[in-house]
């Protein structure tokens, strides 16, 4: 990617996206390019043209190129930190002493490499490493499936996350234009003709509530939901407003969609998460899990060696039906997602029982109209019959972010387990009643 074509979404979005941060972030990164070649720049800011001008900064002087995200604890930043030790820091990262030491390894082999944050099982941060021609691939096949050689779009997701990240390589890649403004600051007679969204289902719900943004919805192209599951009742009401909806399916090791519906399927009535984009094929495993091949998957897991994928066999299970669309079941891991973010449960149980105020707990998920999923925590107290979840919700905000605390907690005398040694389904549902 060359400068000029950062110039050139500049012009075409009237200064409204970065101006010199571009500039600045580079001339920052050529005083320190040694370090930064061998360390790294990690990128952590909610601020769009900090985080572009950055961004595009560290790609044009290819070194590697971290993302975090501005909203984690201690927790988490100890395992990021564990694993990279950047050179520089755009925007803000915490400065309390480390439990282990930085990491120290040289990072010349990544140079052309964007890693970006996604939840593990273990509750580990990890980076899955993509490349700029991984990324524009498929903002590519997203321009050939939405029939537009420039994709503009108005986005409303965390650029630290694929889904936010993504709209900026489209922008860029096919010469079209970005905002970052909020909806709601939009004029109620304004038209998105000819503009992408994407959301997530709890920002869909929350806009549809109200009558200002649910019309500004209407007068998008199509409407990006991805993310985290949808529940049919939210699907409906989107159907009933008219909105030109695009349920999708996709990942961070995907480089973002793989699937979408066109929205006169969604609104005939079509359910699922529609058929594969142009640049990949979706198959089964024997087992029911969704396999994906695609020339936008990702590289592995920082630190292993970048070797690119040809096929990711995921953990979510699904089925197609004789018209070529997919629908997603459900995960056969116990990854929690829950506003469009990964949660590990175990990671949760974990800061819960450090706390000392529980003998046991188990942390799962259930529907939730605004979520998605919503978090809750079923649990043993220390002292028969004492309730202490407040105190629990205390202790845990400094090693959790806050979409990983339970907003709901249920005291128990003893866990519902099976003779296996896991929940009981039935007596799990039982205890729910009490919510």
């Amino acid at each position: 990617m060359q400068n000029n074509e950062i110039r050139k979404l500049l012009e075409l979005s009237n200064d409204q996206v970065f101006n010199l941060e571009v500039e600045n972030a580079k001339h920052k990164i050529q005083q320190n390019i040694k370090a930064c070649k061998k360390q790294g720049i990690l990128i952590c800011t909610l601020d769009p043209k900090q985080f572009i001008g950055a961004f595009f900064a560290g790609i044009n002087s290819e070194v590697p190129v971290f993302l975090g995200n501005p909203n984690w604890r201690e927790t988490e930043w100890e395992q990021v930190f564990t694993q990279i030790s950047p050179a520089l820091v755009f925007g803000n990262a915490p400065t309390f002493p480390l439990t282990h030491g930085p990491a120290t390894q040289d990072l010349k082999s990544f140079s052309k490499h964007i890693m970006i944050p996604t939840g593990g099982t273990g509750g580990k941060i990890q980076f899955a490493m993509h490349t700029w021609d991984s990324l524009v691939h498929s903002a590519t096949a997203t321009a050939l499936w939405i029939k537009k050689q420039k994709i503009r779009s108005l986005c409303l997701l965390p650029l630290y996350h694929i889904s936010g990240l993504i709209q900026i390589v489209r922008s860029i890649a096919t010469k079209g234009e970005i905002y970052f403004d909020p909806l709601e600051s939009f004029d109620k007679n304004h038209c998105f003709k000819g503009f992408c969204l994407s959301l997530v289902p709890t920002q869909l719900d929350r806009f549809l509530q109200n009558p200002h943004t649910a019309n500004l919805l209407r007068t998008f192209d199509v409407v990006f939901l991805g993310g985290a599951p949808a529940n049919s009742a939210l699907l409906i009401k989107a159907r009933e407003a008219n909105i030109r909806l695009s349920p999708t399916y996709g990942m961070t090791e995907t480089g973002a969609m793989v699937t979408a519906m066109y929205p006169d399927d969604f609104l005939k009535g079509q359910t699922g998460v529609g058929k594969p984009l142009p640049h990949a094929k979706i198959s089964l495993s024997k087992d029911g899990l969704i396999n994906i091949r695609a020339n936008s998957l990702f590289s592995g897991y920082f630190p292993s060696p970048p070797i690119k994928k040809t096929l990711w066999a995921t953990n979510d299970e699904g089925f197609i039906d004789e018209n070529g669309y997919l629908t997603i079941i459900g995960r056969a891991d116990r990854i929690i997602i829950t506003g469009g973010e990964k949660v590990d449960p175990k990671e949760v149980e974990n800061a819960i029982l450090d706390t000392g105020l529980v003998s046991s707990v188990y942390v799962a998920p259930v529907q939730d109209k605004e979520w998605g999923q919503r978090i809750i925590a079923m649990h043993v107290p220390l002292v028969k019959g004492e309730d202490l979840s407040s105190q629990i919700k205390e202790q845990i905000k400094s090693s959790l972010a806050n979409y990983k605390i339970p907003k709901d907690w249920i005291m128990v005398d003893q866990l519902p387990f099976d003779e296996k040694g896991k929940i009981n389904p039935a007596a799990f549902n039982s205890l729910l009643t009490s919510l």
